[in-house]
């Protein structure tokens, strides 16, 4: 509670430039040590992207909780439209990925930036989002379970691209995925504890 929100935007601020202090002076590195960093990048994005999934649909049932007095009835339909979320994200990702434009390094690395700014875009409007229909019981309801779903699907979205990226860099399918997949994990238990 006592955490100020400029607080956090600063700290995000710092991480997010000495990120790209990082990529530039990478870019300049030869080939093994940029796809290094690469492969580092892409399981930040993943880390990141599990980290804000899970912590927000933990907001998601806390806000439920604390909107409607009970959310043991409804926890399971909230998990499972989160889950539900995940394959549809999969699935638009994997369409995407099959236009030629995507295909590619640069192609992917914009998708993967452009979903962590939706993922940002999400945690700051859900407040404001929940908030605006509190006197309705209903559209409160159906506002939650749409973020819920918009979350699930952005994860589930993002997990390709950075699967893809690791594919490019000649690695075996079971591997990437299983360490794409174990970040994101580990982000969503980071992210758990801290909620």
């Amino acid at each position: 509670e006592k955490v100020k929100t400029r607080d956090i935007i600063v700290i995000t601020l710092i991480l997010f430039f000495a990120r790209l202090a990082y990529i530039a002076v990478k870019r300049k590195s030869p080939g093994r040590i940029r796809e290094r960093a690469l492969k580092l990048h892409t399981l930040l994005a993943v880390f990141s992207g599990g980290m804000a999934g899970l912590s927000l649909e933990m907001v998601i049932l806390y806000t439920y909780q604390y909107n409607f007095g009970s959310v043991y009835h409804i926890i399971g339909f909230i998990i499972a439209i989160f889950m539900f979320g995940l394959p549809l994200g999969a699935l638009a990702a994997n369409a995407l990925m099959d236009r030629e434009k995507f295909r590619d390094e640069r192609g992917v690395i914009k998708i993967i930036i452009l979903t962590q700014g939706v993922i940002a875009a999400i945690a700051f409007l859900l407040p404001y989002l929940v908030r605006l229909f509190t006197r309705f019981s209903l559209l409160n309801q159906l506002v939650i379970f749409a973020e819920t779903i918009v979350i699930g699907f952005v994860i589930g979205f993002l997990f390709p691209f950075a699967v893809n990226l690791y594919l490019g860099q000649r690695e075996r399918t079971g591997q990437a995925a299983g360490v794409v997949d174990a970040v994101d994990h580990l982000g969503a238990a980071v992210g758990a504890f801290f909620v």
